[in-house]
């Protein structure tokens, strides 16, 4: 069998005091016959790798069963790893997008299954480079409007300093009206996550063909939060529907194993003040225009089309979160279970509340209103059995929490639109 190789496509080297990244292109030619068969050895063709290795495989023809092995020195070989098709692409020539160590200078290519037509296959390599500082996050002001509730996350220019992380040059905006969760499905470990995000991000771009990275946020495994499109800009997430969502990004791979406390406590946060800052419900199903789907406000991936995203493992505690974000009062609210099952109509309202108690309600009840601060936003009342309050506090989401005797016996989240 006779390969053609064309050694480096593309390529270009970013130097800056931190993140130095370089990515390749090295293009093979498989043999006439195809069917099953194995290639040559090849080079890497980088100069320089840090802090990891990210390679992605793009053909010419059909369908094709290709896995990728790497060598340190050409003799003694990894594991053969699978390369399917990207299923975020599914009309695309694109494999997933994998990892290998810095020290690894040899690659080569199988083909396992008998598929013919393959021409060419584009074998695509990138070095984002070593973060190599500390990066300062951007933090919430301090306040009580929705905004306000805005976690502290990492500007672009934060996660790539170098400035090569081009973003979209003119994004379009949403009305949101549902939450997307997403897992990377790439790896659980990292020394260097804002290096995992440059990484995607050069997946995203020239593997994708996308003008920027797909998702809004990206959470990593420390419950650190990185800045992608623009917020409230149409990604490229959802199944090709993407208008009325943002896509949330999870960095791991959740199908086996779940994330870890800090990145869940970090997505409930992101998730609360995207809520909040659109009037979304937690726990409401609404029409999708774009999918013309119903669906659930607080989403996974796989509600769009068919995907395992955002893992086996995860998908499963989205359920949990929504109630979490329903039910959750702010800390100075101090909650003791059990809680009164009472009703508040309607809700979304426009400043008029129609609170129904149940037949064991105690008798001495008192209703006050609180922002997502925890902080008090109108006069206490007394409670009787069927009670109307007529309240003109800001548009915004807020806890009505009842008490008895200063103890906590009741709290709905309830929106205010006038």
């Amino acid at each position: 069998m006779r390969f053609i190789v064309l050694p480096i496509l593309c390529f270009f080297c970013l130097v800056s005091l931190s993140a130095q990244s370089s990515r390749a292109v090295l293009e093979v030619y498989p043999p006439a016959e195809q069917g099953r068969w194995q290639s040559p050895v090849y080079e890497i063709p980088l100069t320089q790798s840090d802090p990891f290795i990210s390679y992605f495989l793009k053909w010419d023809g059909g369908e094709t069963s290709l896995k990728i092995r790497f060598s340190r020195d050409g003799k003694n070989w990894e594991d053969w790893q699978a390369m399917p098709r990207d299923e975020h692409s599914p009309e695309l020539p694109l494999s997933i997008m994998g990892t290998t160590e810095v020290d690894m200078r040899f690659f080569q290519l199988e083909n396992v299954g008998s598929e013919r037509g393959i021409r060419q296959i584009a074998c695509h390599f990138y070095s984002p480079g070593a973060t190599g500082r500390t990066l300062a996050p951007t933090l919430p002001h301090g306040g009580r409007s929705c905004s306000d509730l805005t976690p502290e996350y990492f500007v672009r220019s934060e996660w790539c300093p170098t400035g090569n992380c081009k973003e979209h040059p003119n994004p379009s905006f949403t009305d949101v009206t549902h939450l997307v969760v997403h897992h990377s499905a790439g790896t659980n470990e990292s020394d260097d996550w804002p290096a995992v995000v440059r990484s995607i991000w050069d997946y995203h771009v020239n593997g994708r063909g996308w003008s920027d990275i797909g998702y809004n946020w990206l959470v990593d495994p420390e419950g650190k939060i990185y800045e992608g499109r623009s917020n409230d800009a149409i990604g490229a997430h959802f199944c090709g529907t993407n208008t009325g969502t943002i896509g949330v990004c999870m960095l791991g791979n959740f199908t086996e194993v779940s994330p870890k406390p800090e990145a869940i406590a970090t997505l409930k946060q992101l998730l609360s003040w995207k809520a909040c800052e659109n009037g979304i419900d937690p726990m409401s199903s609404v029409y999708h225009a774009s999918s013309e789907m119903t669906l659930p406000t607080i989403i996974g991936h796989r509600d769009g089309c068919a995907t395992a995203c955002p893992g086996d493992l995860f998908y499963p505690q989205l359920p949990d979160i929504r109630t979490d974000l329903t039910n959750e009062p702010p800390t100075s609210v101090n909650r003791q279970d059990p809680l009164l099952a009472f009703e508040v109509y309607p809700n979304p309202s426009s400043g008029l509340l129609q609170i129904v108690l149940p037949e064991n309600a105690p008798d001495d009840l008192q209703a006050g209103l609180f922002d997502l601060l925890g902080q008090s936003v109108a006069e206490p009342i007394t409670l009787k059995e069927t009670h109307t309050w007529s309240t003109s506090i800001p548009n915004g989401t807020y806890f009505l929490v009842l008490r008895s005797k200063a103890r906590l016996v009741g709290v709905k989240k309830v929106s205010i639109f006038h």
